[in-house]
């Protein structure tokens, strides 16, 4: 199996024995969700759609990068479902602890 030459780690799901790659840094939109996704064995499209209250058909065009201009609302309702802040799914910042203000203002 050909992958990006970008670093990707294998995820190993426990339904069905199957191995998922992601990017080890995700930067765009889809590949964040997709990562934090794949390290949540229990989240699943739908159960992250279910919990976003979005449609599952939404979630995977954003996660393909199928949708060029998000909705805010569905952007946010993602973030909170994954437990991760807007900043970081939007890549912001590199970790979600980071704070964005902090460092814009030279801090």
């Amino acid at each position: 199996m050909e992958h990006d030459t970008e670093r990707q780690i294998a995820v190993n799901h426990t339904r069905g024995g199957r191995t998922y790659y992601v990017k080890e840094n995700p930067s765009t939109l889809g590949e964040r969700i997709a990562y934090v996704q794949s390290i949540d064995l229990r989240m699943t499209r739908l159960q992250l759609a279910e919990d976003a209250g979005l449609c599952e058909r939404t979630v995977i065009r954003l996660e393909k990068g199928e949708v060029t201009h998000p909705l805010l609302s569905n952007t946010l309702a993602i973030a909170e479902a994954l437990g991760v802040s807007l900043d970081w799914l939007c890549g912001r910042i590199e970790e979600s602890g980071d704070d964005v203000n902090e460092r814009d203002r030279g801090a």
